[in-house]
């Protein structure tokens, strides 16, 4: 089986740090991401949470979407209160 044929380019990322399409690079969608850590401490408190808030109902490029909708409503504050008070780590 030859290497190419290992390849799915149509794989979507899932931010874990893992190669989903198997293509031997992490791509942009693969990268390790800490979702709900906006503020990139390390730590999902009251600065992420006052980020969020400010960008409730946003509806395009919100950096707050930890649900991938293009949306930011109350999908996304559960799971950000679900995660809250976390520390992140790889």
């Amino acid at each position: 089986m030859s290497k190419s044929s290992l390849v799915f380019p149509d794989a979507p990322g899932t931010h874990e740090g893992l190669d989903n399409d198997c293509s031997g690079v992490l791509d942009e969608d693969e990268i390790y991401i800490c979702l709900g850590d906006f503020d990139n401490s390390g730590f999902i408190g009251v600065a992420d949470m006052m980020i969020f808030i400010g960008e409730y109902s946003c509806m395009e490029s919100c950096q707050t979407d930890v649900t991938f909708d293009d949306l930011v409503n109350i999908e996304d504050l559960l799971y950000l209160l679900g995660v809250y008070g976390n520390l992140c780590s790889e």
